[in-house]
């Protein structure tokens, strides 16, 4: 497939996401009578997808891109394995959201995800790996759910 295109393709399925995730976030609720609600990260969180896609969209289509940043040529079966693997992987994160809370299966996730990308059999970058992913869900548990007191699905250990 042509990056070109599929830059495009990408851009507007980028942008029909933030539309639904700022659906979503608003059915959740913006706000609560204790602060900020459930719906307020990820409304942010889509305003940015939607935005940065329509703009990378438009940069695209009008051809302002720099000749460093075109893209030409096309995309090879490993890239693509590596895409789809991300996607399934963050699609098992959202189906255990509601079940295992939003902070437990974070850093399965973020350990997946960068195996997907770059995978290494390294015991040290794996055990690097796996602490900053902890040190990470900790730090955003802390912000989100204590700090700014944001309700977010709790899983069976209480968070």
């Amino acid at each position: 497939m042509q990056l070109a295109k599929l830059d495009i393709a990408t851009s507007v399925a980028a942008a029909l996401f933030g539309a639904y995730v700022i659906v979503e976030a608003i059915l959740y609720g913006v706000t609560s009578d204790t602060g900020p609600g459930a719906g307020t990260f990820p409304l942010v969180a889509g305003i940015l997808i939607l935005v940065f896609a329509i703009a990378n969209l438009a940069r695209t289509l009008r051809g302002a891109m720099p000749d460093a940043l075109r893209l030409e040529g096309s995309i090879q079966l490993p890239e693509v394995a590596r895409v789809l693997g991300t996607i399934v992987l963050i699609g098992v994160y959202i189906a255990c959201f509601d079940k295992l809370g939003a902070f437990l299966p974070l850093p399965f996730l973020m350990v997946g995800v960068s195996l997907m990308i770059h995978w290494r059999a390294d015991l040290r970058w794996l055990a690097t790996l796996i602490l900053s992913s902890v040190l990470f869900t900790t730090v955003c548990y802390f912000v989100f759910a204590r700090f700014l007191g944001l309700l977010l699905p709790s899983g069976p250990l209480g968070f």
